[in-house]
Parts: structure tokens; C-alpha cells; sequence
């Protein structure tokens, strides 16, 4: 029989719906503060690159994060 395939949560942009077999994941307050403050400096980077234009800046969010410093 073969193995079912599950899409892992990180792999899934934060605005999809979770999937119906998906258990909540729980995350630590230091994990949620440095997401923010990534997330944060992400918008702040993207604003700066668009100034002075008018148009206004598309908060992308890829759906599998890069890894730091993974080996």
C-alpha cells in the first residue's frame, strides 16, 4: 500500500486554507516574534525598493521559507 502524501505546513502559503487533515501547529512565542520581525523587514526592504513610485508594494510570501543556515 502506498504512503499517503501530506503537504508539510511550511510548504503552503500563509493565505491558503489549512489543509482538512492538518492538525494545529503549535508556536513558540520566540518563533512568532522572530517570523514577525522577518515578515516585518521583508515589507520594509520592499517598500524601500518601490519609493518614490506610486504603485503600491505586493507582500509576497513564498510558500517554503528558506532555511538559515541549514546544513
Amino acid at each position: 500500500m502506498p504512503k499517503s502524501r501530506t503537504t508539510p505546513a511550511r510548504a503552503r502559503d500563509a493565505k491558503d486554507p489549512p489543509s482538512p487533515d492538518s492538525h494545529p501547529v503549535s508556536e513558540a512565542p520566540a518563533e512568532k516574534k522572530e517570523r514577525k520581525a522577518h515578515t516585518e523587514d521583508n515589507l520594509d526592504k520592499a517598500l524601500g525598493e518601490t519609493f518614490p513610485a506610486s504603485d503600491p508594494i505586493s507582500p509576497f510570501v513564498p510558500a517554503v521559507p528558506r532555511e538559515k543556515n541549514r546544513r
